[in-house]
């Protein structure tokens, strides 16, 4: 402090302490949020701490997807997403396929929306989570995907099973 109280000027502290201080903040988004207002670096250093785990309710779903595509530089910090409440299976599809490198997915008293039969792979819930390379967990706790019907042949989608062979 005297430092600065003489010279005007703050020593330079090296990026690997401003690291772990506003690393232990993790989980404490409140502060992490002001964090990121104090200057460039502690920015950098707290956006992949603040999404790093998003939670969102069903009914938020579509402002999150629209919140993405608008912010898509944000999209390679999320590694946890849970989804609870409940929400059509295709813009759910279309939220999991830009979260490229999430490692853990987790329904928490989830309800597919709207019974519908998905024919187009690629807006297909389960074909995307299938394809997600880096998942490694996936947590279905008092869910319920009875409205969801696939349209491919038993074959298929004994194949698209094998792809969930690696999660935890």
């Amino acid at each position: 402090m005297a430092l600065l109280l003489t010279t005007g000027v703050l020593p330079r502290i090296p990026l690997e302490l401003h690291e772990k201080v506003i690393g232990a903040l993790y989980g404490d988004s409140g502060t992490l949020k002001s964090c990121s207002l104090v200057c460039k670096t502690w920015f950098s250093i707290a956006r992949p701490l603040l999404f790093h785990r998003v939670h969102v309710h069903g009914e938020d779903l579509r402002c999150f997807h629209n919140f993405m595509n608008e912010n898509s530089s944000l999209r390679q910090h999320v590694r946890e997403f849970r989804a609870s409440g409940s929400a059509d299976g295709r813009l759910l599809a279309r939220v999991l396929s830009g979260l490229d490198d999430l490692e853990s997915l987790e329904f928490f008293r989830f309800k597919m929306d709207a019974l519908h039969v998905v024919k187009e792979w690629e807006s297909d819930p389960l074909m995307t989570i299938v394809s997600m390379k880096n998942l490694r967990r996936l947590h279905l706790v008092h869910s319920d995907f009875r409205a969801y019907r696939l349209d491919c042949s038993r074959e298929d989608f004994e194949a698209a099973m094998t792809g969930l062979s690696r999660l935890e």
